[in-house]
């Protein structure tokens, strides 16, 4: 994806999260866009990885490895290899790209298996709240919430590890989607997720604790417990 059409895209991810911190804040999230994690699961199974602008792929030929290859698909949606010149990459899924690739090769090495991995997209999901490092993880076919967790540092100790939010926007509208256990490392997430980790329930009760501690006036020199 060329650069001045990914800032708008990142530029969206960054005012969802922006705007899923101002409504934690003022107690809690809206559920007007709940959607169930069995849905999110067949949404997001559907629709295989389209390549983008952008995106570094990887060319591998398991049996002539010398052909092996990292290319970048270029501004105008090209990619060019040694063995087969320049093909049309961006909106191919790796499965067609691979079989053009392929079927070109084939005039010079004899029945060529070839493999295309995306090793770096240039669409991103975001992930936020109770993790390690918050930050931008890349987006890749199949990519889970669980992974994309451990990618920023995995859970801190005071994460709700078992239950995480999702922020999708689709048709210029924006759902909220909460992720059980057995969705977490099962659901697939789509480009431009944001995925907030809230606190668990000892946490929330720990940081209400210190704020009415903070809060409270304590004489010098005073000591004081809460239970």
């Amino acid at each position: 994806m060329e650069y001045k059409q990914l800032l708008p895209r990142l530029g969206r991810i960054s005012l969802i999260a922006a705007a899923m911190l101002m409504m934690v804040g003022c107690g809690g999230l809206p559920k007007d866009y709940a959607m169930s994690s069995q849905t999110m699961h067949q949404n997001t199974q559907s629709a295989a990885y389209k390549i983008n602008k952008g995106d570094t792929i990887e060319v591998k030929f398991p049996y002539t490895e010398n052909f092996n290859e990292d290319v970048i698909v270029r501004t105008d949606g090209q990619i060019s290899t040694r063995v087969a010149g320049e093909f049309e990459a961006a909106d191919l899924t790796t499965a067609q790209l691979g079989e053009n690739i392929r079927q070109r090769a084939s005039a010079r090495l004899k029945d060529p298996m070839v493999v295309i991995n995306v090793k770096n997209s240039a669409l991103k999901v975001y992930v936020g709240g109770e993790v390690g490092t918050p930050g931008f993880v890349g987006y890749r076919d199949g990519i889970t919430a669980l992974q994309a967790v451990f990618e920023r540092g995995g859970f801190r100790d005071s994460a709700q590890w078992d239950k995480l939010i999702v922020f999708r926007t689709e048709n210029n509208e924006t759902k909220r989607i909460e992720l059980g256990v057995d969705a977490v490392a099962s659901a697939s997430l789509s480009p431009s997720d944001v995925i907030f980790v809230q606190k668990s329930g000892m946490a929330k009760a720990g940081l209400a604790v210190k704020q009415i501690r903070d809060l409270l006036p304590v004489p010098t020199g005073a000591s004081m417990a809460m239970y």
